[in-house]
């Protein structure tokens, strides 16, 4: 009985090994398949810059709202040489996610996503319907044309198709970023992106 525990042990490890080395070996994701299908998507890279970093995000998140600063610092950093493209990832615990996600789009419509993206990860413990309207009018957003976008659920399906873009490329939890399709999951800080990022630019 021991040997053969030994050798299903055995077994076992070697099929974690395989795995572990065909993951590695598997290479940058490539996201155009699922846009090419027609599928109405929230962002697609503009491919004029030298990295995009695609972020697979919550709104309701806290680790989302702890990277935001890191995002901005890259930003800073790197200027046009690095593209940030938002996609959505509403995880269905968070009960005030998937909305938040559609005002992002309302604002999107008109201009102001990244404007409304800050406003709503500044304010994460105020989120609601009501708020998201009034921080529109805020940022001077037509908020007539804001909250039918935001009532009528215009961006509801955008958003879920995000989501599902996300489950076929791997996303299980929020932040998850694609570096140039290099997956890297968490609030990570600026150093391990910049590792990356700078290993992008040089290669």
């Amino acid at each position: 009985m021991k040997i053969n525990k030994m050798h299903g042990f055995a077994i076992v490890f070697a099929i974690i090994i395989i795995s572990a080395v065909f993951v590695t070996m598997s290479g940058p994701l490539d996201f155009t398949g699922y846009a090419q299908k027609g599928v109405a998507l929230s962002n697609q890279p503009s491919g004029l810059a030298a990295v995009t970093i695609i972020e697979y995000s919550d709104f309701q998140c806290p680790y989302c709202a702890r990277v935001v600063p890191t995002i901005n610092q890259i930003k800073q950093t790197y200027g046009d040489k690095v593209e940030m493209v938002y996609k959505h990832f509403p995880l269905n615990f968070h009960d005030q996610a998937q909305k938040a996600a559609e005002a992002s789009e309302a604002a999107r419509e008109q201009g102001k996503f990244w404007e409304m993206h800050d406003k709503i990860f500044e304010n994460q413990n105020s989120m609601s319907v009501a708020n998201y309207k009034k921080w529109a009018a805020e940022l001077g957003l037509n908020t007539e044309q804001f909250n039918a976008a935001l009532d009528s659920g215009k961006y509801a399906q955008l958003v879920n198709n995000d989501l599902q873009e996300g489950k076929v490329a791997g996303v299980s939890g929020t932040p998850t970023f694609f570096i140039n399709g290099q997956k890297l999951v968490g609030a990570r800080p600026f150093s391990e992106f910049k590792k990356i990022i700078d290993s992008e630019l040089q290669g």
